[in-house]
């Protein structure tokens, strides 16, 4: 039959039964002297246990109550030494903080609202644009059909090409007085240079047209004006 007592372990030094014997005692006795203080019971009455448990309740609820006491006392005075310095008490460093995170809370909302503005009328806008790609393609559908049935075709404009050289001799003084200069006067009616030049000419000679017209009126006032003058002269001398 094997042995129920522990094995040791290999460092652990093995205790004497002498020494467990008084240690026990040793707690024996502490635990009578509580007993005594706390519920204030002689050697010869028991241990009340429920007794013992509320004294030892109230004391820690006293040692924590005082506990809780002096480290509020300890933050007054560092918020009184703090005050004295000019510095932000904790307190008022909570508030602050307390009061920038409602204005970032706040913020952060009106965006959020502002998004989901955003996002309602992007939703609208694609939905108008594909309403109206649908109608243009129904449009042009129609415009397509109308367009066939009336046989319209779209007018193609021809690029210039330079007239065929002649083949026979007698063809090479129109091709030199009319095919080449007709090509040029084409080229040069389609240069954008040209037109905004023939253009600024068309411009020049309006306003010349006006500046003439203006100097006419203005020397037929004054003729008017000195022949005026004349006859009535003419008319005072003739007067005896």
């Amino acid at each position: 039959m094997t042995s129920k007592r522990p094995t040791p372990l290999k460092d652990e030094p093995v205790t004497p039964l002498d020494e467990l014997q008084g240690l026990l005692a040793a707690n024996l006795a502490a635990m009578e002297a509580l007993n005594r203080d706390l519920c204030g019971y002689s050697d010869t009455k028991p241990v009340d246990t429920a007794v013992l448990e509320k004294r030892i309740a109230t004391v820690v609820r006293n040692a924590v109550k005082e506990l809780l006491e002096e480290r509020q006392r300890g933050f007054e005075r560092e918020e009184e030494e703090a005050k004295a310095q000019g510095k932000l008490t904790p307190q008022e460093c909570y508030a602050r903080m307390a009061a920038d995170f409602t204005d970032a809370l706040e913020k952060y909302r009106l965006v959020c609202d502002a998004f989901g503005r955003t996002v309602k009328l992007t939703d609208f806008l694609n939905k108008t644009r594909d309403s109206y790609d649908t109608r243009v393609r129904l449009l042009n559908a129609k415009l397509d059909v109308v367009i066939e049935m009336l046989g319209v075709h779209a007018v193609v404009a021809k690029k210039l090409v330079f007239p065929a050289r002649p083949k026979r001799f007698k063809d090479i003084p129109a091709f030199v007085f009319k095919d080449v200069p007709l090509y040029c006067l084409r080229r040069a009616y389609r240069s954008r240079c040209v037109q905004r030049f023939v253009c600024v000419c068309l411009l020049c000679v309006w306003f010349i047209t006006i500046v003439t017209a203006c100097l006419i009126i203005h020397d037929n006032a004054v003729m008017r004006k000195d022949l005026q003058n004349s006859c009535w002269k003419s008319s005072i001398e003739t007067i005896p």
